[in-house]
């Protein structure tokens, strides 16, 4: 939610709002492929309960949850009133959530597990998936797809 001011400049009246800035999260996330403990970090921006939903945006190899920040995603989305929750790749990122790379079976529970804790089990997420991203998300899509409101894919590498 966002707080409202309202200040004089010049004479003139500016109204400003000032929303939720990307808050960092690290959340403890057993597979159930695997059975491992993975910390997650994760940047979360915008309303904690978003009538206007909850996007789930996943990096390429070559970045981290910084890069939506830096490109201006996180405020975009967040002040549009969607909640927002960029995840940092397990085994990529900055912080690289847990060290550990994902292998096939883990990468197609990843997302299910993560948003067991995240997301109401009622709410359908939309998933942005970059490059990389491609390969956690795209086995989500295909095998919950009642979790699912949208799915887009920004050069995203594909696994089924």
């Amino acid at each position: 939610a966002g707080i409202a001011h309202t200040m004089a400049v010049g004479g003139s009246l500016l109204s400003l709002a000032v929303f939720c800035v990307p808050s960092p999260l690290t959340i403890s996330v057993t597979s159930t492929a695997d059975h491992v403990t993975r910390d997650v970090y994760m940047l979360v921006s915008g309303p904690e309960d978003s009538s206007k939903g909850t996007i789930v945006i996943l990096h390429g190899a070559a970045f981290s949850v910084e890069t939506w920040e830096k490109l201006g995603t996180l405020d975009v989305l967040g002040n549009a009133g969607f909640r927002v929750i960029a995840v940092d790749i397990p085994g990529f990122g900055t912080r690289k959530s847990g060290m550990v790379r994902l292998d096939t079976n883990a990468r197609s529970t990843y997302l299910a597990n993560l948003l067991e804790k995240m997301v109401p089990a009622n709410e359908r997420v939309v998933i942005v998936a970059a490059s990389m991203g491609g390969t956690i998300a795209s086995p989500f899509v295909g095998w919950h797809s009642e979790r699912v409101a949208g799915y887009v894919t920004i050069a995203a590498q594909l696994e089924t």
